[in-house]
């Protein structure tokens, strides 16, 4: 629908540059520690920062038509898969796993 497309052309750059972080990191920091690099855990956290910009602004400005779980459950849900990456990988770095 027309509301929808006005939403995503109203969001600022902020929101979906962290959008492209968020998910684009989290893909790299997953490939870095599949490698075992210590590079997971930048990448991690630059993930987890881009969720909370991206999802944050989703949270604060729903889209049209999205309610209830959708809307709220599912972004925190998100943002929390993101912090729990960045703090397993970071667990690993410091126990040595990642080079």
């Amino acid at each position: 629908p027309n509301a929808v497309f006005a939403w995503v052309d109203a969001a600022p750059v902020w929101s979906q540059l962290g959008w492209g972080l968020g998910v684009w990191m989290g893909l790299l920091g997953s490939l870095m520690l599949l490698l075992r690099s210590r590079w997971a855990v930048p990448s991690f956290g630059l993930s987890l920062l881009g969720a909370v910009l991206g999802l944050g602004y989703q949270m604060a400005n729903p889209m049209p038509g999205v309610s209830g779980a959708m809307a709220t459950v599912m972004p925190i849900v998100i943002i929390l898969v993101a912090a729990g990456l960045f703090l397993y990988a970071r667990r690993q770095a410091a126990n040595g796993v990642l080079r």
